[in-house]
């Protein structure tokens, strides 16, 4: 019993101190109207370079829409360049879009679509060259924005170094689900991120409509815009770098109702990122420590469910000391009064009427739906009933290696297992197999499986004497590990590089390798394995 009340007293102690930031959120509230007032009013006269930069796929009406706001733009221009990439777009965009004018069209995928992260990894790569370039604006091709758009991206961009937008949606709701969701984004943006913002907090930042500076793009030299616990990594890492992603309420991007999901990384990612980032909490920034620990900050759904069981316990149970000083009901009174009087309080400077403020309220229920059609049984069931294929979040990719041990080469294979964006990397020889941790990144798995390797050690033993003759290490022969290897960096998910060998017959325009890849020009060169935090740091 006693291991309960300590593991409680831990939890009720966490929630008190998520109870004391939550009321100086709702406090920052206050001072919402004059932080839209001022950054709305706050005029500049130097005009930034921006590139606006837009990804579609298949998306014919709303991209060239989305073209022709974009040509309508109240801001000068010779300070800003479109860029719409169409990956393996099968309709009519491309003629839709020349027809139109007033964009460069990037092709990429002609056979199969490459997907956003690569595309836009693929389009800065020509593009950071140029250095008269002061920014980049990220867009999804639904959206839709006013003539004022680019001009408050430049306001913000006086201040900050990496911008993320806010998000209204189009026209009224018309179902309950539809008006839960749309009060729970009018609180979440007037409220949440703009009190964030305000604190100089950073906030998740989001691809389908964000800024982000030139300097910030080559001392990062990544995107990572994959999937939504991807830009929650990536978010991670610009804090870490301390970049912080501000919300700017003034930067604002329409969209339809069908298009909009509540933004929510997995809680098993947000667990696991979590988990990985604890060795080098305490060694970072500030802002590091608080964004990480704010993304694991408990939703009201399981809030509510916690303080009924805390009230329950300091009712039913006689608790003793030291337990007791925390897990009694004055303290507990006073943590469930601080939350309460700060949610009201939210709710007054939220923009959201008495009736829309009751289906806010909703949300938990809402949100506690959702859980529950998660659940695998649940799931299942709907799944059945509803005929959809279930997919699994875990991939493997298995690939074929030679490792080597003196002159004695071996085939084995290597398995990259992802699993909700973590990658580990297990080796496999006969029926001996070897395992990495999970990592961030494929690079980093690669490089933890060959030093594994290089630590074992073989033997050759004289036949007649029955002596060791030879001591030696295994080398996991890949162009990775290879000296005319060089990173290339396309994406936190570091997977390919440059090739160097000119006794090779490839072209220029096929240098590009993947890690794992072999050729019989490979020339061992563990040196040349480079840390890719450092380098990072470095670079």
């Amino acid at each position: 019993m006693t291991v309960i009340f300590f593991i409680l007293t831990i939890v009720f102690l966490y929630i008190s101190i998520y109870a004391f930031y939550f009321a100086i959120i709702s406090f920052m509230s206050r001072y919402r109207r004059k932080f839209v007032r001022n950054g709305m009013y706050n005029k500049t006269n130097y005009n930034n370079n921006i590139v606006v930069i837009v990804y579609a796929h298949n998306q014919e009406n709303s991209v060239a829409s989305l073209l022709e706001m974009l040509n309508k733009q109240k801001y000068p221009k010779e300070n800003f360049k479109t860029y719409i990439i169409l990956d393996n777009c099968t309709d009519n965009s491309s003629n839709r879009l020349e027809t139109i004018g007033g964009a460069n069209i990037f092709r990429v995928g002609e056979s199969y679509t490459v997907g956003r992260d690569e595309s836009i990894s693929q389009l800065l790569d020509r593009l950071i060259v140029f250095k008269n370039i002061n920014a980049y604006v990220f867009l999804g091709a639904n959206r839709c924005i006013d003539e004022n758009f680019i001009a408050s991206v430049n306001q913000g961009l006086m201040t900050h170094d990496v911008l993320v937008g806010s998000t209204v949606l189009k026209g009224s709701p018309s179902t309950l689900q539809e008006k839960i969701i749309d009060c729970y984004n009018t609180y979440e943006n007037n409220i949440l991120n703009t009190s964030r913002s305000m604190l100089g907090l950073s906030t998740l930042i989001n691809s389908e409509c964000c800024a982000i500076k030139q300097n910030v793009i080559e001392k990062v030299q990544c995107i990572d815009f994959k999937d939504l616990n991807s830009e929650l990594k990536y978010s991670v890492m610009l804090s870490k770098l301390n970049y912080k992603t501000s919300f700017d309420p003034n930067i604002i991007t329409y969209l339809d109702r069908e298009n909009y999901e509540i933004r929510k990384p997995s809680f098993s990612y947000k667990i696991s990122l979590l988990k990985n980032s604890l060795p080098i909490l305490l060694k970072s920034n500030a802002l590091f420590g608080e964004f990480v620990l704010s993304v694991v900050q408990p939703c009201i759904s399981v809030l509510i469910l916690l303080m009924i069981f805390y009230a329950w316990l300091v009712m039913g149970f006689s608790i003793e000391e030291p337990f007791g000083l925390i897990l009694n009901s004055v303290f507990y009174l006073c943590v469930s009064g601080l939350l309460v009087i700060s949610f009201i309080y939210s709710l007054l400077n939220s923009k959201l009427s008495f009736k829309e403020s009751l289906y806010f309220c909703m949300y938990p229920v809402y949100s506690a739906v959702l859980l529950l059609r998660k659940c695998p049984v649940i799931k299942q069931i709907c799944d059945i009933t509803q005929n959809v294929k279930r997919q699994s979040n875990i991939e493997k990719h298995s690939i074929p290696v030679l490792v080597s041990a003196g002159d004695k080469k071996m085939k084995c294979k290597i398995d990259l297992i992802e699993n909700n964006g973590m990658i580990k990397a297990v080796f496999s020889f006969k029926n001996k197999k070897q395992s990495t941790d999970y990592h961030l990144s494929a690079y980093d798995a690669i490089k933890n499986i060959s030093n594994m390797l290089a630590e074992k050690e073989y033997e050759i033993v004289d036949p007649e004497t029955k002596q060791i003759i030879e001591h030696g290490s295994f080398d996991l022969e890949i162009c990775q590990n290879c000296k005319y290897f060089t990173t290339r960096i396309d994406g936190i998910n570091i997977v390919k590089g440059t090739c160097s060998c000119q006794e090779s017959n490839i072209t220029d325009l096929e240098k590009i390798v993947m890690l794992w890849q072999h050729c019989d020009n490979y020339a061992q060169a563990k040196e040349k394995i480079v840390d890719i935090n450092n380098y990072r740091k470095d670079n």
